[in-house]
């Protein structure tokens, strides 16, 4: 909505203009030596040039209307300055419109007072001042009543800068039912327009785009307004699902505002196609546009284009593994969404301050003044002592009356001052309650927060109970480590033991998802492989894990959910001395005669797969001394490192090899050691298990 309004104001200015060929005009005009024809001709090539032809002609327009002292040479080239600058520099604008008003204040034309009162209503919007905005907007009616169209559809603006969508709506529909009696249909499309984005803003996209299009309609194609309703329609599209209709329209929104060099309307537009090459799922490419985007916005200080593009830049890098960046862009967002929340509760604090410090700098200049005059005047009753009565009473009563209106004036002054105070006092009780409500809304925040923790710390105890007990392990497998770290304090990750007769089961398995989802799979995983050895009686790994993704397919799959888990399951046979496995997207890994080795596995999970072939029975023949690793894939997907990369596969094997003849305790130790290092100040993307087990 924000850079909508500069359009609003060159629909005001320019939307009739007529074609003109500026080339011959800047003919005609360095040939014309009459001072006030000259002028004339300096204001026809300004109002029919654009970008930096405008700035450079209306620069020197400027200049020679000083140089000449023509009053109204500079009244016209402040208007033009104004208009260039009301796009990208407000304060630059309204630097310039004010000195236009002041001429034409002074000429009594109604007209153009009206008109510059409406622009400067436009600046100080763009810069938050709403006060300053409605003063301008309402001073309209002083002096052009018929202007009521554009005071409504400026009013509703400042509504829906507000929230108040009811009474910005019912503004804008007034603004359209008057602009259509006067048959002024450029005006309705900004109306049209206005109304379009509030249905944006609402979620309403079938409203939005019929608005939208009707604003369309009003406006010609080649004109400013026009790509920024291209713009907005594109952004539409997008959030309404319809992203290769929106990627379009947006496209031809870039293309026509770097044509018109519009820097705000672009930055606006590229965070949008920003927004839709990331639903299209094209990180590469939303990765270009919210970067430039981001970049421009900074440059323009558009802190909502920044907070917007600074969050998706954070998204974007977090998909495509770049944490780095994910955390340096989200570290932007949140500075950035929390000084536009300060700079919108302080503002009108800050305003009444610096007003009540300009009073009371005038307060102290009065004060002066009237000492001087006192001074002056004591100097001048001694001078004229020799005067006539008649004079001596004159100056007598010129005093009473000039120390009258300097008391009148303190005494106002004093007045405003106190206002201003119990203003400033009030709006501090504000700030004051505000943050009161924030605290108690943190405090209830962190309430929940604990009471979610506590809960699933309580779940952690649960699944621990369920995991295998290393006691158990330890009786059946002496010599072992188990490295155990889940990334959010339950696990998707488990490792189950069973025994049955002289056969010892062990599994290291990975289940969908991590976290509170992770934990709920695993305990459903281990209570169907404990149901397939205790209740079923299956001895073989490869029976067991057929029997598990029958039972997952039969209770959660129904609904086409793909939930299982991958894993290894190995069998120990401790009267042959046998050791058999089956292997799910998983691979054991054996260390022997100084080389090791990664075991067959089944290219399927435990659950519903692209393939549901019955898995393999595999035998490893180990020996003495030889040892063996299972593990899941979260330690070789950790993120770090001085780059941010995987740590990966076979840097892990090669860490298992270097450290595979020094204690099993040790090697647990450097695992864990090497893992936190290598993460750093990342977050854990995964849950981490492995097991080594020396036969």
């Amino acid at each position: 909505m924000r850079s909508l309004l500069f359009y609003i104001s060159v629909l005001l200015m320019s939307f009739y203009l007529p074609a003109v060929n500026v080339d011959s005009l800047k003919k005609v005009l360095s040939k014309e030596n009459d001072l006030n024809k000259k002028v004339d001709l300096y204001y026809q090539v300004c109002e029919n040039s654009e970008g930096k032809t405008l700035l450079s002609i209306a620069s020197e327009f400027y200049n020679f209307s000083k140089l000449n002292n023509n009053k109204k040479g500079i009244a016209l080239a402040c208007d033009n300055l104004g208009y260039y600058y009301q796009q990208n520099n407000p304060d630059s604008a309204i630097y310039f419109y004010k000195q236009a008003l002041s001429y034409y204040e002074k000429e009594k034309n109604l007209f153009r007072i009206s008109v510059f009162h409406n622009q400067l209503g436009v600046c100080y919007y763009v810069k938050g001042s709403l006060n300053d905005a409605l003063y301008h907007y309402l001073k309209c009616l002083d002096y052009k009543p018929e202007g009521k169209g554009f005071v409504l559809n400026n009013v509703g603006q400042i509504y829906t800068k507000l929230g108040l969508k009811d009474k910005a709506l019912n503004s804008y529909l007034e603004a359209i039912d008057y602009f259509m009696s006067t048959k002024d249909s450029a005006m309705a499309a900004a109306s049209y327009q206005n109304i379009g984005m509030m249905y944006v803003e609402a979620n309403e996209y079938d409203m939005a785009e019929e608005y939208l299009l009707k604003a369309l309609k009003g406006i010609t194609p080649g004109h400013m307004a026009y790509s920024q309703t291209i713009s907005n329609l594109g952004l539409n599209y997008t959030l309404k699902g319809e992203t290769e209709k929106g990627k379009l329209y947006l496209q031809k929104a870039v293309a026509l505002l770097r044509k018109e060099n519009n820097l705000s309307g672009l930055a606006y537009t590229l965070a949008n196609l920003g927004t839709t090459y990331s639903r299209m799922g094209k990180d590469y490419e939303a990765l270009k546009y919210a970067s430039e985007g981001y970049e421009l916005s900074t440059k323009l200080g558009f802190l909502e284009n920044i907070e917007k593009t600074s969050h998706m830049l954070s998204r974007i890098y977090k998909q495509t593994g770049d944490y780095k960046n994910a955390l340096k862009y989200n570290n932007i967002y949140h500075n950035i969404k929390d000084s536009i929340v300060s700079e919108k509760i302080l503002h009108q604090v800050n305003e009444l301050n610096a007003k009540y410090e300009s009073n009371f700098k005038d307060l102290e200049l009065l004060k002066r003044d009237e000492k001087l005059n006192k001074n002056e005047i004591l100097i001048q009753k001694q001078n004229l002592e020799a005067e006539k009565k008649r004079k001596y009473i004159f100056i007598l009563g010129f005093l009473g009356l000039f120390v009258l209106s300097v008391a009148i004036f303190i005494f106002r002054a004093f007045k405003q001052k106190q206002k201003a105070n119990e203003i400033i006092t009030k709006q501090k009780t504000e700030v004051e309650k505000q943050k009161s409500i924030i605290e108690t809304q943190k405090e209830l925040v962190e309430e929940h927060r604990k009471e979610i923790l506590d809960s699933i710390h309580y779940a952690k105890r649960i699944q621990n109970t369920l995991l295998a007990n290393h006691n158990f392990i330890d009786e059946n497998l002496p010599q072992n480590f188990v490295l155990f770290q889940p990334k959010d304090i339950v696990s998707g990750d488990f490792y189950w033991a069973a025994k049955k007769t002289d056969k010892f089961y062990l599994a290291v398995c990975d289940s969908t998802g991590h976290g509170v989802p992770g934990a709920f799979m695993s305990l459903l995983n281990i209570g169907f492989l404990a149901e397939a050895v205790n209740e079923k009686g299956l001895e073989k790994p490869n029976e067991i894990f057929n029997f598990v993704r029958k039972r997952l397919i039969s209770t959660i799959s129904k609904d086409g959910q793909r939930d299982g888990f991958d894993g290894i399951l190995i069998c120990y046979d401790q009267k042959a001395k046998t050791l058999s496995y089956s292997a799910a997207n998983n691979s054991p890994v054996v260390f022997a005669n100084n080389t090791i080795s990664e075991l067959e596995s089944d290219r399927m999970p435990v659950g519903v797969g692209e393939r549901q072939e019955e898995f393999k029975l595999y035998n490893i023949d180990i020996k003495a001394g030889d040892t063996l690793y299972l593990y899941t894939d979260g330690y070789a997907d950790q993120f770090g490192g001085p780059k941010g990369k995987k740590f990966k596969y076979k840097q892990l094997n090669d860490l298992l090899l270097a450290n595979v003849n020094t204690s099993l305790k040790e090697q647990h130790t450097i695992l864990n050691s090497t893992f936190k290092n290598w993460r750093g100040e990342l977050e854990q993307v995964d849950d981490v298990c492995i097991i080594g087990i020396k036969m």
